[in-house]
């Protein structure tokens, strides 16, 4: 999996791959998405993407685990201007061994 991400935006999924296969993706694609009654979304749409908590997550940290099973990434996101409020989000990604 490759991520991209900077301190005033949300991180994006860009590609992911498994043995031979491959997935790039066009436009960034949000790892986390929270819909709530009262946020909805930043676009006038009916998707489920692009939501209003989803955009304001930003990169905090990550950690990598690794054993003979599998690989496990913790990514851990927060709203910087929610920070007294509101609980940090982990996203885990638990992938076979030998993939990205």
């Amino acid at each position: 999996m490759t991520f991209d991400y900077a301190d005033d935006d949300y991180v994006a999924m860009r590609s992911v791959s498994m043995g031979q296969a491959e997935a790039v993706f066009e436009h960034r694609v949000p790892i986390m998405e929270i819909m709530t009654t009262n946020t909805g979304n930043r676009l006038a749409c009916n998707k489920l993407t692009h939501t209003v908590v989803g955009a304001a997550l930003r990169y905090v940290r990550h950690s990598e685990t690794v054993n003979s099973q599998r690989h496990e990434l913790a990514i851990v996101l927060a709203d910087p201007r929610e920070a007294s409020r509101l609980p940090r989000v982990t996203r885990s990604a638990i992938m076979p061994d030998g993939t990205r």
